[in-house]
């Protein structure tokens, strides 16, 4: 059995809680996050007023729960009439190996960001998202490290195009002014990350971004997120969710481990996409491994990793393979539908 929820358009997030303390409890009480702002309001509406689905999906055999369709289906049907624009990929991401160059060394440059490009290109990935940095809280200036209208250019003419990080809380102050912008610049799509709040307000922000990404014809991709509702049947520029512990943990413990791995699909990956960027090369076993910031490694083998690009359902996937000086690895999945 899964407990979860699904069409949260102008509602509150629920999460559950176990009364008792204790792990011999044997019942949950459901809550609705309450505002951020005014921890005694959980949700303001007009009436008459829609309220989600909490759902609860019950079936005879674990995988009949993998394959469950119940909350995307619950939700609205695609409000974005021409979808043409939107493509499922993969991307090069110069966060995951510390922004490492071909020589080695950090460089937050335009340069060393076209050397991602590059990799890209040559292993056939559709895309490149650069990552924070590129500008400060105002993210309709440039802070002058990466020139993202330049490096748009250079991946045109490599067809591939490119994403970039945003802040959750410039996006909610710059949201009219940046997207036109973004898309005058010729981004694809758009990474926000640190989101963090499942109040009404905070779900509120994932559909003003989704309807504003797709009037400007923007991909986008949460990170620091809450788990997915299926806003991506009606915002179907929406690619994916992080709200996992995710493959960036092994840069800093071991939490993240095999195990791990093959638990995520019955529980996580039941509600919707998840944005968990395998495809780390640098595979060691549980003995060997170190955690690391630059050319971090991961338990386990590379026919596990690879095995991950089938079997989660991801639109967005960067792979997390520490390049080869001069280029990268010459391998192609096909994302999940």
């Amino acid at each position: 059995m899964a407990i979860s929820e699904a069409d949260l358009r102008g509602n509150s997030s629920m999460y559950l809680t176990n009364p008792s303390g204790s792990w011999l409890g044997h019942y949950f009480e459901s809550v609705l996050a309450p505002s951020d702002e005014d921890p005694t309001v959980v949700v303001r509406a007009a009436f008459p007023h829609h309220s989600a689905w909490r759902v609860v999906i019950v079936v005879d055999e674990p995988g009949r729960l993998v394959e469950s369709k119940v909350i995307t289906g619950l939700n609205p049907k695609s409000e974005v009439a021409d979808t043409s624009w939107i493509r499922a990929g993969k991307a090069s991401w110069d966060w995951w190996s510390g922004s490492l160059g071909p020589d080695g060394k950090h460089a937050y440059t335009t340069e060393n960001m076209k050397y991602y490009v590059d990799s890209a290109a040559k292993s056939g990935f559709e895309y490149m998202l650069v990552d924070a940095g590129w500008s400060d809280r105002d993210i309709t200036k440039m802070n002058g490290k990466v020139d993202i209208p330049e490096l748009v250019n250079y991946a045109r003419a490599t067809n591939v195009r490119l994403w970039i990080w945003l802040y959750y809380g410039s996006v909610e102050a710059q949201l009219e002014q940046a997207f036109p912008l973004f898309e005058k610049w010729g981004v694809a799509g758009v990474k926000i990350d640190f989101i963090e709040r499942d109040d009404q307000r905070g779900m509120d922000f994932y559909y003003r971004v989704a309807r504003a990404a797709a009037d400007h014809h923007l991909m986008v991709a949460f990170h620091g997120a809450t788990k997915p509702s299926g806003i991506e049947r009606t915002s179907r520029n929406v690619l994916g969710y992080e709200a996992v512990l995710a493959m960036e943990q092994s840069k800093a413990g071991m939490r993240d481990n095999p195990e791990h791995h093959v638990t995520l699909p019955f529980i996580r990956m039941l509600v919707g996409p998840i944005d968990y960027t395998p495809g780390s090369f640098h595979n060691v076993t549980r003995e060997s491994f170190t955690p690391s910031m630059e050319s971090p490694m991961t338990m386990g083998t590379r026919a596990h990793q690879l095995a991950m690009y089938a079997v989660y359902q991801a639109g967005f996937s960067r792979l997390q393979a520490k390049l080869a000086p001069g280029g990268g690895y010459a391998v192609r999945f096909t994302p999940a539908p």
